[in-house]
């Protein structure tokens, strides 16, 4: 039979997140934290600002449209409500978590 083991990290050591040294620890771990964070920021910024302004279309169609095509248009106004929801939290979490650090 042939010997199972390689010299690849085991599977469990890929999974772990990577290990600092104990004076870069705090340094670089704060700088991947941050840019995580700046990175989700603005994709809730943007998927915010997309929303909005889709929500300001869809004004003249609710206006004049009837029947069937109310109706759709009104249940996509309720799933973009949801994802405006979404976006505003994210975007409120990556602007409180920036005054934190910025007030340390």
């Amino acid at each position: 039979m042939a010997d199972r083991r390689s010299s690849s990290p085991p599977l469990a050591s890929l999974l772990r997140p990577p290990r600092f040294r104990a004076d870069e620890e705090g340094e670089e771990k704060e700088e991947y934290v941050r840019s995580v964070a700046a990175a989700r920021g603005e994709q809730a910024r943007a998927s915010l600002v997309a929303a909005l302004r889709e929500a300001g279309d869809l004004a003249d169609a609710v206006q004049q449209l009837q029947g069937d095509e109310l109706l759709e248009t009104l249940e996509y106004v309720d799933s973009l409500r949801l994802g405006l929801t979404e976006s505003n939290q994210a975007l409120q979490g990556a602007v409180r978590s920036d005054e934190a650090q910025d007030g340390m």
